[in-house]
């Protein structure tokens, strides 16, 4: 009973995230009435081009997390991670998806000094794969990003005050009615939220700082899950890409 949601909210929503609402191109309030409020996120700015404005800043670390739990249990999760160093061309993208039955996918690739390291699993099952190469750290398994693009994107929410996120002043934007964008295109109607929450943190520059929604509900058969998601973008000016743990293992069966 516990997985009989899971696959169609994770993989639907991670699409759906990726595509539609996430990379900045999606309208996540898409099919509801923007509020009138003077204090609604419409009024906000986002910066146009991100890629722009974290080359100027020099580096960033991003990280996207989606969780489902089922009747009180872990039932998966899916984590991405992408670090870059645009100064010294440096970076380092993760993935782990993880159900029921464990992990299912480890996956990380590092990139310094020409050349792209790639590991598949982990432990004595990890396997490496060494390639030289430009440095190009747009091109991923998955676009680490926000899912807003634009100010218009935050019209359903209210701004909520300014507080201090990873050292930056931000404004703070809320929502916590049911997001039927969700539910609709997720979970075919089949699912009750019964509590929700949707948080985004913009700083003074217009970049997405945190992005977060969660909450409980209740499927068809009366099973109780909870669903949260959250994005974060940190270290922007000051993340620093080490070495790997892994990398020597990785350079010794390439013979390098």
């Amino acid at each position: 009973m516990k997985g009989r949601v899971l696959p169609t909210v994770l993989v639907v929503l991670i699409v759906l995230l990726a595509g539609c609402a996430g990379g900045g191109n999606g309208d996540v309030a898409s099919g509801e009435t923007p509020t009138d409020s003077d204090d609604s996120g419409g009024d906000v700015t986002l910066v146009e081009n991100r890629t722009a404005a974290l080359i100027e800043a020099g580096s960033y670390t991003s990280t996207w997390e989606m969780a489902f739990d089922s009747d009180g249990e872990r039932a998966g999760a899916t984590t991405y991670t992408h670090a870059v160093d645009y100064e010294n061309e440096r970076s380092n993208f993760g993935m782990r998806l993880a159900g029921e039955e464990g992990v299912s996918t480890d996956h990380e690739t590092f990139y310094a000094d020409g050349t792209m390291y790639s590991r598949y699993g982990s432990d004595e099952d990890a396997t490496y794969q060494v390639a030289t190469g430009e440095f190009s750290p747009g091109d991923t398994m998955f676009s680490v990003e926000s899912s807003f693009a634009s100010g218009a994107d935050l019209e359903a929410f209210e701004a909520a005050g300014t507080e201090t996120y990873d050292g930056v002043t931000v404004t703070r934007y809320e929502r916590t009615d049911d997001p039927t964008w969700v539910t609709d295109q997720a979970t075919d109607g089949e699912f009750t939220w019964t509590s929700f929450d949707y948080v985004v943190l913009v700083d003074e520059d217009g970049l997405v700082r945190y992005e977060s929604w969660g909450g409980d509900g209740v499927d068809a058969d009366g099973v109780e899950q909870t669903i949260t998601f959250s994005y974060s973008l940190t270290g922007v000016g000051s993340t620093t890409v080490e070495d790997p743990d892994w990398l020597p293992a990785a350079q010794e069966q390439s013979g390098q």
